[in-house]
């Protein structure tokens, strides 16, 4: 029996520092975009180098709120990097789920800088497998170039940290309409 409490005790444990650590690369997404968009505004260009290491966080963000998903589902932790894979190893309930905020976050973006790039559920697939790899792939970002949609990885980081209520916010404040 002490056994039994002893695990239940650890895997809560467990389960408190995997959302805990998502929310931390979340928090530091938002941190890292603010302070690019800072930077990016003195200077009156759209690039500054902290956009490479705040893509690298938002989809190790999104990977770990996965990884916190999926072990509050079924209590087990899975290793790897690619989101595609991950977000198939929750329910489909939950599938449904976070693919249709991320959908909605990703519309309001669109909306809000009045622009006509709405995605559906089709898009979303395509979108989640092309920047599928982007925590790998943009942390050795001087072994190639590589693309991302960074509209995408933050309303999917949005969605799968359920911080979806801040996001209307987050744009309003890091976008220009």
């Amino acid at each position: 029996e002490w056994q039994i409490i002893a695990n239940k005790h650890l895997m809560y444990k467990i389960k408190n520092i995997i959302d805990a650590t998502a929310k931390a690369y979340y928090l530091a997404y938002l941190t890292l975009i603010e302070k690019h968009h800072e930077v990016s505004m003195f200077y009156n260009d759209d690039f500054s180098v902290y956009i490479f290491p705040a893509i690298t966080i938002a989809a190790f963000s999104c990977e770990i709120a996965l990884k916190n998903l999926i072990f509050n589902e079924c209590g087990k932790t899975i290793k790897g990097h690619e989101l595609a894979k991950l977000f198939k190893e929750l329910s489909i309930d939950k599938q449904n789920l976070y693919r249709d905020t991320t959908i909605d976050l990703y519309n309001s973006c669109s909306k809000y800088q009045r622009h006509n790039a709405n995605i559906d559920e089709n898009d979303f697939e395509k979108l989640l497998l092309a920047n599928s790899n982007c925590f790998v792939e943009w942390r050795y970002l001087y072994e190639g170039c590589k693309k991302a949609d960074l509209d995408f990885l933050e309303a999917f980081m949005f969605s799968v940290n359920d911080c979806q209520n801040e996001y209307a916010d987050f744009i309003s404040k890091n976008r220009k309409p």
